[in-house]
């Protein structure tokens, strides 16, 4: 029974890591998409709202408010909102959301937010992201 338990937990992690990464390219084919888009009259956080749109479940609320439809959670985005910001609380609402609907404990939950975190993080800083896209300024 351990064995079973160890690659069910094997298996989690794997798919947290997954999803960090997975979230993070999505937002960023989008933004880049986005950019092109509008050829660069538009401000980072307005570029990271339409990317935002793109991802199913989500609505805007306002000028700055966004809706994760499956839960009612809204966030705001500012003028100051980096990209891999946007990346950190998509992962909170969205894989938050999932990793709740299984009714997981709160610490067994944010162990797998953090594996999340981390990847996106790990994709963020890696030296092929473009140099050139606001993920951290």
């Amino acid at each position: 029974m351990k064995v079973l338990a160890r690659l069910k937990r094997r298996n989690m992690e794997k798919a947290a890591r997954s999803w960090g990464k997975w979230c993070t390219q999505a937002m960023l084919f989008g933004f880049v998409s986005m950019e092109e888009y509008h050829q660069g009259v538009a401000s980072t956080a307005m570029l990271a709202g339409k990317a935002l749109l793109t991802r199913a479940h989500w609505s805007q609320v306002g000028d700055t408010g966004f809706c994760f439809e499956k839960s009612g959670r809204t966030i705001h985005i500012s003028e100051n909102t980096t990209l891999q910001q946007l990346i950190h609380i998509i992962i909170d609402v969205e894989y938050g959301h999932a990793l709740n609907r299984r009714g997981l404990p709160p610490e067994e939950r944010n162990s797998f937010l953090k594996l999340a975190h981390a990847e996106a993080d790990k994709f963020v800083t890696r030296p092929s992201f473009p140099q050139g896209l606001p993920a951290s300024s």
